[in-house]
């Protein structure tokens, strides 16, 4: 049980370095490419920081546990906009931008619906995959349309051969992080199915939890550095591309490699809950600001979650 802890430990520490040095590095390309401070929190980083939840699905597929990466996915979705929201708040008010309000939260809220009416036959399959990954595509196509011109204009004052030095160098970064996110998300998976054997609680349960938890250090420590230097744009944009991102890509691409099954408990309570969560954060955002007392607020909604979750579980 204690190797088990020490790995699981040890694979999320690879996790989140290699989720940092990815985006850190592709954030530094994409900045040389002239992207927004927005697109890049948006897309960029939300891909670097959704890196774990990446590389834990693709292991549960190759290893037939893909309700692992349903239940990370779940609760890191959670985690974004409930404690992401809310540390971030404690440091320094939220200011959430009009056109967020109204596109990528009600995204978010959408792709989430989405999510629960193609889990209702109790199995993601590699059809409902496509169509996941078809509105992944749509979503990154109206979010990145202005990036040929933003870069042609960047080009024309750089010099050609230090772009490719940044580039290589950047490039090889990126390989490093892969490289720790392979091996990170290998101890991670492993020891997570031992100790939910151990304890005889569901691997669902252990997803939602302590490998969400894991996975979610990077927009953890994304958020808590960007609400020091009030870059809240940032905040909101890795937050809720991050969610978007989890539900459309790597639960489409997972259920394409091997359909998911979904227990009855996660169509009923763990779906539902992510989607209350949801609506809960455009409430709360109305007049485009989470404060102080709405991340207190955030925070107490997630820990109740939490504990009825483990209610269910052992009660249920």
């Amino acid at each position: 049980m204690l190797n088990n802890i020490i790995f699981l430990v040890i694979g999320s520490y690879f996790l989140y370095q290699g989720a940092i040095y990815l985006v850190k590095h592709s954030s530094r390309l994409a900045r040389n490419l002239g992207i927004t401070k927005f697109l890049i929190g948006l897309t960029i980083v939300a891909f670097g920081t959704s890196a774990p939840e990446l590389f834990i699905g693709l292991f549960t597929a190759i290893k037939g546990t893909t309700n692992l990466s349903l239940g990370n996915v779940i609760g890191a979705s959670i985690l974004n906009i409930t404690l992401i929201f809310a540390i971030a708040s404690f440091i320094h008010p939220v200011t959430i931008k009009s056109e967020t309000f109204k596109k990528e939260i009600p995204i978010l809220l959408i792709v989430s619906c989405l999510l629960l009416v193609l889990s209702l036959d109790s199995v993601i399959s590699k059809f409902d995959g496509v169509i996941l990954l078809l509105f992944f595509a749509v979503f990154m196509f109206f979010h990145t349309r202005k990036y040929d011109e933003v870069t042609r204009i960047y080009h024309d004052g750089l010099d050609k051969n230090e772009i490719t030095k940044k580039k290589l160098k950047n490039i090889f970064f990126i390989i490093i992080s892969i490289l720790f996110l392979y091996i990170g998300a290998k101890f991670v998976i492993e020891s997570a199915v031992n100790i939910a054997r151990i304890l005889n609680i569901s691997e669902m349960l252990i997803a939602i939890t302590l490998i969400s938890i894991g996975t979610t250090l990077p927009e953890l420590s994304t958020a808590i550095i960007a609400s020091i230097k009030k870059s809240n744009s940032l905040v909101v944009g890795d937050s809720l591309g991050s969610g978007i991102f989890n539900i459309l890509f790597i639960i489409g691409l997972v259920s394409i490699i091997s359909p998911i099954s979904v227990p009855s408990r996660t169509i009923f309570f763990n779906i539902p809950a992510l989607i209350v969560f949801v609506i809960t954060l455009i409430i709360l955002a109305r007049n485009n600001k989470i404060t102080r007392e709405k991340g207190i607020l955030l925070l107490i909604l997630y820990l109740i979650y939490i504990g009825l979750l483990f209610i269910t579980e052992f009660y249920g």
